[in-house]
């Protein structure tokens, strides 16, 4: 149509719809009878925007890319900085539940990238590296080619296995290095040595569509995980030796905070922790569900800021210590036939649906 020229046009059907009820529509809907939404980019270029768009924009955010660009400390988020959980690349090299696996293979992995290192340096005129590595006995990361391109040798020092959350609630070790390591981002500034990990707290946000996004307080390096990976929100950062340590909740953000609720005794680490309960607050998540899916967290103001912070203090303490916590006493209740959970069949995912129906084993 002429006067839609240059213009989008989009109209929704309802989400639980299956594919046959919208062919059927497709078959059945004319193009004049539809009643059209006209869209319109958003200031990050997405065209398809949330309901709740404007209101979610109008809480504070809880860091962004300028602020952490900026060279100013006046930055109007609540984290000065954040940073993507480290990214191996070669998880099966790197992180391990034992200490003398883990020691032994990489061990190995650096006797075999040196070996690389040093045959690449003596060639006189050098070749294309995809062409030059072995790739039997090293996982390569555009990162360690880089490396192996630059003479970079990897050193084999016991002091780099250090704990981290390979996933929420499951510790492992891991060889935390630079070269090993396809990125480890800000994270030696969050957790540089053991001083850090005993005193630093780390809000370990999983962001993207595919998972659904949690929050974890930890105090460990943690992964960047798969499906869209994780940003971490450290209330500390130091120097990459330990020292200089710096609070990382802005003055900006401490001055709304107190002057918001009235209140000049709301500290950093109480906005810390209203940040926490903020992200686990079932309404917040549930009705900015879009908006999570495409930015980073706002924070709003809640009507009672103490009950928050109580509760994300109380929350950090649960998912910290979990490991010494007292079990919750569960209340065991026998059937007549008991419901077994073994596996006996398991089929691809198009061969599951039979005459009855699909039939899950």
């Amino acid at each position: 149509m002429d006067d839609c020229q240059g213009r989008l046009y989009y109209f929704r059907v309802p989400d639980n719809w299956t594919k046959e009820e919208k062919l059927d529509f497709l078959s059945e809907m004319s193009p004049r009878t539809v009643e059209w939404r006209r869209l319109r980019p958003n200031r990050h270029h997405t065209w398809l925007v949330s309901d709740t768009e404007a209101e979610f924009e109008s809480h504070i955010p809880i860091g962004s890319k300028e602020a952490k660009r900026a060279k100013t400390e006046q930055v109007e988020t609540i984290f000065r900085t954040y940073s993507c959980g480290v990214q191996t690349n070669r998880d099966a090299h790197t992180y391990d539940f034992e200490y003398d696996p883990l020691a032994k293979r990489v061990h190995q992995f650096v006797q075999d990238y040196n070996v690389q290192v040093a045959l690449y340096q003596q060639q006189i005129s050098k070749p294309k590296v995809d062409d030059f590595v072995d790739v039997d006995k090293i996982k390569w990361s555009s990162a360690l080619k880089q490396h192996l391109k630059r003479g970079k040798y990897a050193q084999h020092t016991l002091d780099k296995i250090k704990t981290s959350l390979y996933r929420p609630f499951t510790k492992k070790l891991l060889y935390f290095d630079r070269i090993l390591n396809h990125r480890v981002y800000l994270l030696p500034y969050f957790f540089p040595n053991e001083q850090a990990e005993a005193e630093n707290r780390v809000i370990w946000y999983k962001v993207g569509s595919d998972w659904p996004q949690f929050a974890l307080m930890v105090n460990h390096i943690s992964d960047t995980l798969p499906q869209g990976g994780s940003q971490c929100f450290p209330f500390y950062t130091y120097d990459e030796d330990g020292d200089k340590r710096q609070e990382n909740i802005t003055d900006w953000a401490l001055a709304r905070f107190r002057e918001h609720y009235s209140d000049e005794t709301i500290s950093k680490w109480d906005i810390f922790t209203y940040v926490y309960a903020l992200l686990h607050h079932p309404d917040w998540r549930s009705r900015y569900a879009a908006d999570l899916k495409r930015q980073l967290p706002r924070i709003p103001f809640a009507p009672d800021f103490g009950a928050f912070s109580q509760a994300g203090e109380t929350l950090a303490g649960l998912h910290l210590d979990y490991e010494t916590s007292e079990p919750y006493e569960l209340d065991w209740r026998v059937t007549r036939k008991p419901i077994s959970y073994r596996v006996d069949k398991m089929l691809p995912q198009n061969k599951r649906k039979s005459e009855a129906g699909y039939t899950v084993y």
